[in-house]
This record gives C-alpha cells, sequence and structure tokens, in this order.
C-alpha cells in the first residue's frame, strides 16, 4: 500500500509540473486521470474538484490568473469550494455505481435530477453547455420532470465535472433518487409557500395603504400622510425584494454568468428599475400618486411566484402520475415454448424475451412486451400512448 505524504507548499517555482498538481500544488495520487489542457501543455491535476475550478478558470477566460500567480495559497485544501470537494465523491465506484450504468461504445448513462430550472430555456441552456464538453455523447433535459439523462465517455470526462457544469448555470444535480427527490421536493415546495405567504403579506398591507390614495380626490390627502404611506410601502417591498423575488434574482444572475439572457433577466431588470425608480421619485419628492410603484411590484412578485408555485405543483402531478402508470409494468413474463402443442408456461424476466417468443397475457395483466395477438381478444388501455380514456377492443392480428 503506498502513502502519499501531504506537505504544505508555498511556492509555485519550487513544484514539479509533472508531479504536483496544477491547481493547488498537491502531490497527484498515483493512477489519477483528473488533468486540464493549458498552454499547449496537458497539466495534472489532484483531483475532480481542482479540475473543475481549474476548467471554469480556463472556460472564463481567466488564464492569466496561472501565468502571473508566483505563490500558492497557504491553505491548498482551501482553494477548492466546499461543494466543488464534495463532487469528487460521484467519481467513487462504490456509489457511482448505484446511478450510473455502463452503455455501448465505451459510454455511461446516468440519470440526474436537477433543483432550480424555471422554465424550459433553461434546459435548452444545460443542453448546450453540456454538449461543449468533450467526451459528451449525448444530454437530454426534461423541464417537466426536472430530469437530465446524459451519456458520456468516462475516459475523456468525469461526472463530477458534469455536474460541475450545471451548477455553473445556477442549477444542482442530484442522482435520480426517488426518496431523496421527494425529500428535496417537499423542502422546496415549503421554501415557495414561504416566499408566497411573505409576498401575499406584505400585499395586503401596502393596499392598505395605497388605496385610500387612488381613489381620494385632489387634495384630501396631505403631503406628509402620503409621504408616510410611501416609506411605509418601501418598508414592505424591501423584504419582498430579498426574499419572495431571491429565486427571480438568482436566476437572472446564473444566467448573465453563463453569458446567455433568460427569461428572468428581463423580469429582474424591471423590477429592480422600477424600484428604484419608485424609490428615487419618494426621496426626491417629486413623486405623484402614479410614480411610486411599490404595490406594482409586490403584486408582481406575488403574481410571479404563485405562477410558479402552480407550475412546479402541475409538474409534480404530473411526474406522480407518469410514475404510477409506469410501476405496475411487469418484470416477468408468462411464456409457452412449446405453443401450440403445450399451452402451459414458465414465468421468465421481461427482459429476456426474444423476437418471436408466443406469452400468454391474463385478463386485466399489463402487456409486458411489443408484440401481434395470435389468439383471442379482449380491451386494452392505451391511455399512456394515445390519451383515450376507454379501453380500445383487440382481436387477432393487431398489435399490442
Amino acid at each position: 500500500m503506498n502513502t502519499v505524504s501531504l506537505t504544505q507548499v508555498n511556492s509555485a517555482a519550487d513544484v514539479d509540473a509533472d508531479a504536483a498538481c496544477f491547481h493547488c500544488g498537491l502531490p497527484v495520487p498515483d493512477g489519477a486521470s483528473f488533468k486540464v489542457r493549458f498552454d499547449g501543455r496537458v497539466r495534472p491535476l489532484c483531483c475532480a474538484g481542482c479540475e473543475a475550478v481549474a476548467q471554469t478558470i480556463l472556460d472564463s477566460g481567466l488564464a492569466d490568473y496561472y501565468q502571473t500567480r508566483s505563490r500558492f495559497p497557504q491553505s491548498p485544501a482551501n482553494t477548492v469550494p466546499q461543494t466543488l470537494r464534495e463532487l469528487a465523491r460521484y467519481d467513487l465506484p462504490g456509489i457511482r455505481e448505484h446511478f450510473v450504468a455502463a452503455t455501448a461504445e465505451d459510454s455511461n448513462e446516468a440519470l440526474l435530477s436537477l433543483d432550480g430550472m424555471t422554465c424550459a430555456a433553461c434546459a435548452w441552456l444545460i443542453e448546450q453547455r453540456l454538449h461543449r464538453l468533450p467526451g459528451i455523447v449525448s444530454a437530454d433535459v426534461n423541464y417537466s420532470t426536472q430530469r437530465a439523462r446524459i451519456r458520456w465517455q468516462p475516459a475523456q470526462l468525469a461526472l463530477s465535472r458534469i455536474v460541475a457544469t450545471i451548477g455553473a448555470l445556477g442549477i444542482t444535480a442530484y442522482p435520480a433518487e426517488q426518496h431523496a427527490d421527494a425529500a428535496r421536493e417537499a423542502k422546496a415546495r415549503k421554501r415557495a409557500l414561504w416566499e408566497i405567504f411573505v409576498a401575499a403579506f406584505a400585499m395586503m398591507q401596502v393596499m392598505m395603504y395605497t388605496v385610500p390614495m387612488y381613489f381620494a380626490d385632489p387634495g384630501e390627502v396631505s403631503a406628509d400622510i402620503r409621504q408616510l404611506m410611501q416609506w411605509a410601502g418601501l418598508a414592505l417591498t424591501i423584504p419582498v425584494l430579498l426574499f419572495s423575488a431571491r429565486p427571480i434574482f438568482r436566476a437572472a444572475w446564473s444566467a448573465l454568468a453563463a453569458g446567455v439572457v433568460a427569461m428572468d433577466v428581463p423580469i429582474a431588470l424591471a423590477i429592480l428599475l422600477t424600484f428604484i425608480a419608485s424609490t428615487w421619485a419618494m426621496v426626491s419628492g417629486a413623486s405623484g400618486i402614479g410614480e411610486v410603484y411599490f404595490d406594482a411590484i409586490i403584486m408582481f412578485v406575488l403574481l410571479l411566484s404563485l405562477v410558479r408555485f402552480i407550475d412546479a405543483d402541475m409538474r409534480r402531478k404530473r411526474l406522480a402520475a407518469l410514475e404510477r402508470i409506469l410501476k405496475p409494468i411487469p418484470t416477468v413474463a408468462e411464456r409457452l415454448d412449446n405453443y401450440p402443442q403445450q399451452r402451459t408456461g414458465a414465468d421468465i424476466a421481461t427482459a429476456s424475451l426474444q423476437r418471436g417468443d408466443v406469452i400468454r397475457i391474463a385478463t386485466g395483466a399489463i402487456v409486458p412486451a411489443d408484440g401481434e395477438i395470435i389468439e383471442g381478444s379482449g380491451e386494452v388501455d392505451e391511455a399512456l400512448l394515445s390519451g383515450e380514456s376507454r379501453p380500445v377492443g383487440k382481436q387477432m392480428g393487431d398489435a399490442l
């Protein structure tokens, strides 16, 4: 068993580029395949976290960092954020085998759950960014199910870098596990409800101050009272912006950092510009009834939060309904080996069925595989395929 001694490295000039991590200066473990291309050379890295950070620095056009630095950080372990260090766990064989499947052509496939997508454009953005990575075979992101099915070549790309690339867009990726997904969805639902509650409470309060001024006759409300109501509106708008509108601003910032203009960018700009203009009008004393729009800001955030909550709730219900439909699909089928001479069959795994096999489907059972009716008749529920709620009659010769 080889033992690696970790020594504090302070000077970049004292490090052998072939023996130390290009990013943090720590020794590269034997057999490590993490690397990055810089200045025409392939540089070794000690872990997936350093690989993700180094690649992000280079992709962001900040390669001068590695040319101008003269010393490594005093604490090399702290150069990689805790989140990125944890990503290296995805590359451990004992963990990876639970959600990564080997496919043909020396590639792997994984199903990831995504947290943070706000519209279909987010799915497109993730696909486009992943397709830029070397080693990606395919990347299919489904906004409705909040899942991503990714196929890549492990010899060229580590799963941790895929997850880090998605995370750089402000979207968190996890292995698709039913129980973990349910817990995250419950947490996200609770957080969304609190955001709606804060916006709704602020909306009720600000309307108590604003509505009388809209319906009052000219001169009926004094300037002092009007200004007091406007300051109250400002006090109620600030927590809405900091808490209820936080997902909007976070999504907009992530999109801008990725160099794209997603749907949340103009929404966030509209909210901020309206808030700044209303605050300036109030402080400068030039405001009238229609020049301070704190009530409109709160109402807009509330309605947008409600719409997104309803959309997310509908997606969860659709996904749950789909899982209920797919869950009863049988894993075994009754195959008749000597049909028609013998009409008693034996149960085999559905995956073992071959073209030309004859199987018996009992009344009310689920069809385990595509086929053609060679004997008998009945009705089949094809709602999953056609949307038709009523059973469809089937006769000899019909396809199933």
